[in-house]
C-alpha cells in the first residue's frame, strides 16, 4: 500500500493500481519475487527486520542490529512518525501496518494472499482479513 501512494504520488503513475502492485508489475517485481531473490531466511549474515517489531519493540531490533554489526547498542530508537508528519506529510502517511491493510478491499487482500501466500507462512504470518500490529 506504500508503495502504490509512492507510485501515485510522487512517481504521478496515474496507470497504477493495487492491484498491479500486489501482482509485481512495477519496476521491481513483487515482493515475494523480491523475497525469492533475497532470501532472508537463509542467506548467511542476514538480519530480516519487520516493521511491526521495530513499531512494538525497538529495544529488541535496536540490540538484534547492534549485534548483527558486533557493536554494542549506544542508544535506543523512537518512532518519530508525527514530526515526520509535520515535515512532509504527503510522504509520512502514518506508519501504520492496520492503516494499511485497511486501506485494502477484500477483493485485494485475496489477490495478495493468492499470491503471496508462501511467504507471508514463511514469515509466520497468520492467514486472515487483518493482521494487527505488534504493540
Amino acid at each position: 500500500v506504500s508503495y502504490y501512494h509512492f507510485l501515485r504520488d510522487f512517481r504521478r503513475r496515474t496507470d497504477m493500481t493495487i492491484e498491479r502492485v500486489i501482482e509485481g508489475d512495477t519496476r521491481f517485481g513483487s515482493w515475494s519475487a523480491h523475497l525469492d531473490a533475497w532470501k532472508p531466511l537463509t542467506r548467511p549474515a542476514t538480519l530480516l527486520v519487520r516493521f511491526e517489531d521495530l513499531l512494538g519493540n525497538p529495544a529488541t531490533v535496536v540490540d538484534s542490529l547492534a549485534r548483527a554489526l558486533g557493536l554494542a547498542a549506544r542508544g535506543s530508537w523512537r518512532n518519530e512518525i508525527d514530526l515526520l508528519q509535520e515535515l512532509f506529510p504527503e510522504f509520512f502517511r502514518g506508519g501504520s501496518n492496520t492503516r494499511n491493510i485497511d486501506e485494502l478491499s477484500a477483493s485485494q487482500r485475496a489477490l495478495f494472499w493468492k499470491d503471496h501466500a508462501a511467504w507471508m507462512e514463511r514469515l509466520g504470518y497468520p492467514h486472515d482479513d487483518h493482521t494487527p500490529e505488534a504493540g
